[in-house]
């Protein structure tokens, strides 16, 4: 099967990776893998197009330490067509704040649907 690669550099803490964008426009597998070199790899998750629609998305437990590397490729054999991907680190404690860094390329992305409350400045 056809696809594209993406090496993630990961911070840790919960991550995910999501095809479900309003640029993608067919049904998307997304695999997930972990290792230092591409003929060392190990699957963490597979996700072929069963949620948002016919988008995938993938969650895991990342770790600084561990390299990623995410391939993208239609669900289907002759599934094709342009994608967005768009990742983000779901964090909700200030001492481990996300740093952003400008850019002109990519939006920055986030929820609160599972943030705890916050005790500012206790």
């Amino acid at each position: 099967e056809k696809g594209v690669w993406y090496r993630i550099v990961a911070p840790t803490g919960k991550m995910t990776v999501s095809a479900c964008t309003r640029i993608t426009n067919f049904q998307t597998k997304l695999t997930l893998f972990q290792g230092n070199s591409c003929n060392q790899l190990s699957c963490v998750a597979i996700n072929n197009g069963r949620s948002c629609g016919g988008d995938s998305f993938i969650t895991w437990e990342a770790s600084e330490a561990v390299g990623y590397y995410l391939l993208v490729q239609g669900a289907g054999a002759e599934e094709k067509g342009n994608f967005e991907l768009a990742l983000g680190v779901d964090n909700d404690i200030c001492q481990t704040a996300i740093f952003l860094v400008p850019s002109n390329s990519s939006p920055v992305m986030g929820s609160t649907n599972l943030a705890t409350i916050d005790k500012i400045g206790e």
